[in-house]
């Protein structure tokens, strides 16, 4: 995989492996936000929560690093409200 990041890295594809989180986390949002608009009535002025489990195991760092992800898939698709570059009602959980 190290191998793979680096080869994308060094043709301008991505700029780092946030990138690639980010481009994930905006398919999942905007997949997520397009389901629910269609069976549930979902608009975008609707309130909207989030709540991520994250695994024991992630630092601060990591979950912060998470959160940024977040930040750009919200921004991405407006899914979801950013406020000062800061998540509304998004919540990080751990695993049980």
């Amino acid at each position: 995989m190290d191998e793979q990041l680096e080869r994308l890295i060094r043709l301008n594809l991505v700029g780092c492996i946030r990138d690639i989180i980010t481009d994930f986390l905006t398919q999942v949002l905007q997949h997520t936000f397009n389901q629910l608009e269609i069976y549930e009535g979902l608009h975008l002025g609707c309130l909207v929560e989030s709540s991520i489990t994250v695994p024991t195991i992630f630092s601060g760092r990591l979950t912060m690093a998470l959160q940024l992800c977040f930040q750009g898939a919200i921004r991405a698709t407006d899914f979801g409200k950013l406020s000062t570059e800061c998540i509304h009602n998004l919540f990080f959980t751990t695993e049980p």
